[in-house]
């Protein structure tokens, strides 16, 4: 009898263990799927050799299981709409037309009303700054978790979602770096409108001639001059990031200094007080 009840309980153990066992595996091995596939994605949006085709084979396929598919989906969504955002910023950021809207040429074919020039730096003006707003927005834990309250109200899936893709929503110093360059190229576009909006103004007062812009007078020739100078200025000014940067380093800086002379006076306060006692204590002895 004992020889039939020990192989019943191994078994029963078996079963248990695989019961418990397998679930955690399963789990384990989905969230580690998502994950790759989610690092893989963020890192083909910002290599230039990746294609888009590339990039939505990625976003369109499944690789989890069972119910985890609703994560992955969900994060997915989340991905497509960040590749849009930045999709569209790259579009403004690298069109030709805008970065040639103050060249000889423009002037000659859009000159001297330049209306498709104006209705494009305006509105590359006015997206890269929206665009940049969204894009911020998508690094906010919130609009993150957003997605897969979207999709479904388990609770142990929303909580796998947010261990997968909320663990790097902190925006470092190249996403930084990459909103001052933003906020440059604005600045820039502002400034090509202005020089456009100074051509319209004068638009009988200046005319093209061996590939070069000139003024029926020399004031509106240094007028147009300082607008062009306003342009290669823009680097060498601060973003508001930059100035904050720069007030914090100052302010660290000159604490650091108060205390290094808090130090040296206390070091002083020391020396002198050791110098008594010594005083004293020869005394003492005499």
């Amino acid at each position: 009898m004992k020889k039939i009840i020990i192989p019943i309980i191994a078994i029963v153990v078996i079963v248990v263990l695989l019961l418990v066992c397998i679930p955690i595996v399963n789990k384990n091995a989905n969230i580690k799927k998502i994950t790759e596939e989610k690092d893989q994605i963020i890192s083909m949006f910002y290599d230039s050799e990746s294609t888009d085709e590339q990039i939505t084979e990625y976003l369109d396929r499944t690789v989890s299981s069972g119910d985890y598919t609703i994560v992955e989906i969900a994060g997915k969504k989340y991905l497509k709409d960040v590749k849009a955002n930045l999709d569209e910023l790259t579009y403004y950021i690298t069109n030709e037309d805008l970065v040639n809207s103050i060249s000889i040429e423009n002037y000659k074919n859009d000159g001297p009303e330049f209306e498709n020039t104006l209705k494009n730096l305006d509105d590359a003006i006015e997206i890269l700054g929206n665009d940049m707003e969204k894009y911020y927005e998508f690094f906010q834990e919130d609009v993150i978790l957003s997605y897969i309250q979207a999709e479904t109200e388990d609770e142990k899936l929303r909580e796998i979602y947010k261990e997968i893709f909320t663990e790097e929503a902190i925006v470092n110093d190249s996403d930084r770096e990459f909103k001052d360059s933003v906020e440059k190229l604005i600045l820039t576009y502002e400034r090509c409108r202005d020089i456009i909006d100074f051509l319209v103004a004068h638009k009988n007062s200046w005319s093209i001639e061996n590939n070069k812009i000139g003024f029926t007078s020399a004031s509106l020739t240094t007028e147009y001059d300082n607008l062009i100078a306003n342009i290669n200025k823009v680097d060498e000014e601060e973003t508001e990031d930059e100035t904050e940067e720069n007030t914090e380093e100052s302010v660290t800086s000159e604490s650091t200094t108060d205390e290094n002379i808090v130090a040296e006076n206390t070091t002083e306060q020391t020396t002198e007080e050791n110098a008594v006692m010594a005083i004293e204590s020869t005394d003492e002895n005499t």
